[in-house]
């Protein structure tokens, strides 16, 4: 049965475990870079497929240069944790994948203007996702876009 799971703190821990503080800088001063990464069920060959991961990674990573955060992954280590991640849950099925990078420090205060740049964490999550089995019928389609035109 699958189980939902998290990356959090350095381990694989149940989803409902995985918790900031109310304190946590980036809370407050949205301090954080994330990415959104499909896997998607192959039924007929048993076998997740992730979407195009190095390249979410590797700009997840980029983020983090550019929010002042050193995550002490590479892109192949954070595929690697993924994977693991992804066997330990035992999901079957299509997943959404969110790997976010925040300032983890609990305080509620400009970081740089103290001279500091936080103590930043990665965190990876998934939960399964169903697609759309009904979807939305061209006559609905129609009346959106006369309604939202361009």
């Amino acid at each position: 049965m699958a189980e939902a799971l998290a990356y959090f703190r350095g381990g694989y821990v149940p989803l409902a475990d995985a918790n900031v503080n109310i304190t946590t800088h980036a809370l407050h001063y949205g301090t954080a870079v994330f990415e959104g990464i499909r896997g998607n069920w192959n039924e007929a060959k048993g076998e997740m497929h992730i979407f195009r991961a190095r390249e979410h990674y590797e700009r997840l990573l980029q983020g983090c240069k550019i929010m002042l955060m050193d995550i002490p992954y590479s892109a192949d280590e954070l595929m690697d944790i993924t994977v693991e991640l992804l066997k330990r849950t035992g999901y079957r099925e299509d997943v959404y994948i969110r790997p976010i990078a925040y300032k983890s420090e609990e305080l509620v205060a400009n970081l740089i203007h103290q001279g500091r740049r936080g103590d930043p964490l990665l965190h990876l999550f998934m939960e399964a996702h169903r697609r759309h089995r009904n979807p939305i019928s061209s006559e609905d389609r129609r009346a959106l876009r006369q309604q939202h035109p361009g």
